[in-house]
């Protein structure tokens, strides 16, 4: 009996690993990680960025929607974003999440690579897009 628990234990372990929103990614580039202590490091103010080059679409305008839209990528050794996702809030529609992926692509400039130890490692980020109407 303790054998299929160690088995299932396994199993389970393998799924959590390959379920999140970069499987894929994770499977080209094995050593990305969550950002920890160095996390990377965005080349200007992300709030104040946002802030100015957000469009709020005319279609959620119309239908009062408001909401959270996170967008997750990978900033790699070089300071690159790369692997974009919408992990939250594609639910919200009416072009939000669209509009934060844009708006979180079109970020210039190079990022300062998160490290691991003393060396630039590649690793997650996530940048929550607030829509809110006044």
């Amino acid at each position: 009996m303790p054998a299929r628990k160690y088995i299932l234990t396994a199993v389970l372990g393998l799924l959590s690993i390959t379920a999140g929103p970069f499987d894929v990614a994770a499977r080209q580039q094995k050593t990305v990680f969550n950002c920890g202590d160095d996390i990377a490091i965005p080349p200007v103010d992300l709030k104040q960025y946002i802030k100015e080059h957000l469009r709020y679409p005319e279609q959620a305008v119309k239908e009062d929607i408001q909401g959270k839209v996170y967008i997750s990528f990978i900033v790699d050794t070089a300071g690159m974003m790369h692997s974009f996702t919408i992990a939250k809030g594609k639910e919200l529609g009416h072009g939000l999440p669209e509009e934060a992926l844009r708006v979180v692509q079109s970020i210039p400039g190079k990022w300062k690579a998160a490290k691991k130890g003393d060396q630039p490692a590649p690793c997650y980020y996530t940048v929550p897009v607030i829509f809110m109407l006044e």
